[in-house]
């Protein structure tokens, strides 16, 4: 063989078995720590002057592979934001997980740090429901922070007589006959399919699916972020279920200004 077709062949095979191991090490070590802040502004007259700035945030999924450290590590990115609500779209606990030791004392105390001035609102997602013992611990967590469960709608006042609705929504569960008004209406769901069930909202709120948490940059499918046609922002969450790598599915925190 040609010395430098050789000398060629063997420095494209470094390069990938290299290119191999930095996603590896990325996806199992980096990654999952990478909280990086999605910005999102809508344009809507209902909101104050100034904005209404909305922290989202979905599928924590503590215990298996989330643990005290993830959540020192969103704390402190979340510390940094301004916001006046917060919305947590479900799923407190990994699936397979039993809460332990200190862990409701631990999520409690998580919670209570995302204080939104206009209000905390969260829906069930579908691992906090999967035995009526889970959703009572979960309930326990959230009304404990100062959280609001919604299943159907709250109102956020801007002033005496302006104000948006926020519609929950949890997993399995449906509005029946949503309460649209003339006003801003937001709905969050917790699984996609749900989408279409709510053609007034000016904004719908989704995760679950982690955007497949292992991934490649050209993967067909829904893809996370912003759909305008849809009015959704489909968000890929903070936690990891099933294995404990992400691989192009940095997890997020949202930040929704709505001026």
């Amino acid at each position: 063989m040609n010395k430098k077709l050789l000398i060629a062949i063997l420095a494209v095979t470094t390069a990938i078995v290299f290119s191999l191991m930095f996603i590896y090490y990325d996806a199992t070590f980096l990654a999952q720590y990478d909280y990086k802040v999605s910005y999102l502004s809508l344009s809507h007259p209902d909101t104050r002057s100034g904005g209404l700035r909305i922290l989202y945030l979905t599928d924590l999924e503590y215990g298996t592979y989330t643990d005290e450290t993830h959540l020192e590590k969103i704390k402190k990115t979340v510390d940094a934001l301004d916001y006046d609500v917060v919305i947590f779209g479900g799923d407190v606990f990994d699936d397979d997980y039993t809460p332990e030791g200190d862990d409701i004392g631990i999520l409690t105390g998580f919670f209570k740090s995302l204080r939104g001035a206009d209000g905390n609102f969260a829906i069930y997602g579908d691992y906090d429901l999967i035995s009526e013992g889970r959703k009572n611990i979960t309930a326990k967590i959230l009304s404990d922070s100062g959280f609001e469960i919604i299943d159907d709608r709250v109102k956020v006042y801007l002033t005496s007589s302006r104000f948006i609705n926020i519609y929950g929504c949890s997993h399995n569960s449906r509005i029946e006959s949503p309460q649209y008004s003339e006003h801003l209406n937001i709905t969050v769901i917790h699984d996609l399919s749900m989408k279409d069930q709510f053609p007034e909202s000016a904004l719908i709120l989704c995760g679950n699916s982690h955007d497949r948490q292992l991934n490649w940059p050209l993967s067909a499918g829904y893809r996370t972020g912003y759909h305008a046609s849809d009015r959704l922002y489909y968000s890929s969450g903070l936690g990891m279920t099933k294995t404990a790598h992400r691989l192009f599915c940095d997890p997020e925190i949202v930040i929704i200004t709505l001026n």
